[in-house]
């Protein structure tokens, strides 16, 4: 199934609503709430569903802040970091734990 069949799946569309009630509708860059919301993946692995991460993987976003934040990962790729690079070639055992200490070293450096 490609990825556009699968963001059309029932349970993909379950999960989007759940993610965006708990982010009460709102950009959690921004908080705009009158723009389009997109929920983002903050990584993905190979041969996952969209719907099957765990829920500290997603983030919502305004159309503008995905479209900025898809240009931030390119900028990032393209400089040869990423900061979830070993997430994305598949290695996501890690626990939420983890994954915040990762991202106050991001924010700390």
């Amino acid at each position: 199934m490609k990825y556009a069949e699968q963001l059309k799946d029932p349970r993909w569309q379950r999960k989007r609503l759940e993610v965006l009630q708990a982010k009460q509708f709102k950009c959690e860059s921004c908080e705009n709430e009158t723009e389009t919301l997109h929920v983002h993946h903050r990584y993905y692995v190979s041969h996952r569903m969209p719907w099957e991460y765990p829920d500290f993987c997603y983030q919502v976003l305004c159309a503008s802040c995905h479209e900025q934040e898809k240009l931030n990962i390119e900028e990032n790729r393209q400089r040869g970091f990423c900061m979830y690079d070993l997430w994305e070639h598949g290695l996501d055992h890690f626990g939420k734990e983890i994954f915040d200490m990762a991202a106050k070293e991001m924010i700390s450096s």
